[in-house]
């Protein structure tokens, strides 16, 4: 399969733009195949937005049903939308876009969106899971002593998970488990201090020779109920 590439054509003054827009506000079944036209027609580079910022500003409260999207997806992929524009699209996330067309990432497909309007391309700005940051060195520590430690460490995880899906290291430069336990925050705690560390449920282990190794005992935990992934 051959796949095109779209680029929106800016070719509609601002105003026009904007009142296409609104006029969208009244649309039902069948809203994402004119979100994608709009794109096509350059409406939200003629407004000076990305695709993303487009929609999320016109259309946010619009969503698929989990059982109608994978035929909009489908359909805007034979379109020649990369898997990144459906998800802009659509409105969820690229890894359920994968999902939805049951893993049809063509070779070669790196999910650009199309220029904004300062003239970059989308997968070349700062989105994470595109490239890893950079390593940077350690700034030195507090000289002075805490009865209290917040601690949110750079875990660095062994998942292996794409670029497109954004793991930490994506993100920030992340410190092993030798780099976090040779940090001087013993140094740091005053007699009976308490430390609270910062720690996901995949290296938990890990996390009790950080504590010791600070010179803490763990005592309890606290669980944070995330509701929306990241």
């Amino acid at each position: 399969m051959s796949r095109k590439v779209l680029t929106p054509r800016a070719r509609i003054d601002r105003a026009a733009a904007e009142e296409y827009s609104a006029s969208l506000a009244q649309i039902g079944e069948g809203w994402w195949r004119q979100i994608a036209w709009a794109y096509e027609q350059g409406i939200p580079q003629a407004m000076g937005l990305s695709l993303p910022e487009w929609r999320e500003k016109y259309y946010g409260h619009l969503k698929l049903p989990a059982n109608g999207r994978p035929e909009a997806a489908n359909e805007l992929r034979e379109s020649g939308l990369s898997v990144r524009e459906i998800a802009a699209v659509v409105g969820v996330t690229h890894p359920t876009v994968l999902h939805d067309l049951g893993g049809k990432n063509l070779p070669g497909d790196d999910g650009n969106l199309a220029e904004t309007h300062e003239g970059e391309t989308e997968s070349g700005r700062n989105l994470p899971g595109r490239l890893e940051a950079p390593p940077i060195e350690t700034p030195p520590l507090p000289k002075k002593t805490y009865r209290v430690l917040y601690a949110d460490p750079p875990w660095q995880y062994r998942d292996g998970l794409p670029p497109d899906y954004g793991g930490a290291r994506f993100h920030y430069p992340s410190m092993s488990i030798d780099d976090l336990c040779a940090l001087e925050v013993r140094a740091m705690a005053q007699e009976n201090a308490v430390l609270f560390l910062w720690v996901t449920a995949p290296i938990l282990p890990e996390a009790f020779t950080i504590v010791t190794a600070w010179g803490f005992q763990y005592k309890t935990f606290f669980v944070w109920d995330k509701i929306k992934h990241n």
